[in-house]
């Protein structure tokens, strides 16, 4: 028997595709470990990074779900 040990954080997800001849369905299995995440020491808070408030002297962005909306509405289709 085949084992396959996976290593996910609680947070993530994990997708699998697995060849025919690697592993048969019949020989694997899976044991999924969590674990919590861990704080970076080094993490910086995002309103502290250069990105943030790149578009705060943008006027046609004030209202930002409406700029939002005007960005999505030729993809969007009527479904009824």
């Amino acid at each position: 028997m085949k084992t396959l040990n996976i290593n996910i954080s609680e947070n993530d997800f994990a997708k699998y595709n697995f060849q025919q001849d690697v592993l048969n369905f019949d020989e694997l299995v899976e044991i999924i470990k969590t674990h919590p995440l861990k704080p970076s020491i080094n993490k910086s808070k995002f309103e502290d990074t250069p990105a943030f408030g790149m578009w705060q002297d943008r006027d046609d962005m004030a209202d930002v779900e409406n700029y939002v909306d005007n960005l999505r509405k030729p993809r969007q289709h009527n479904v009824y």
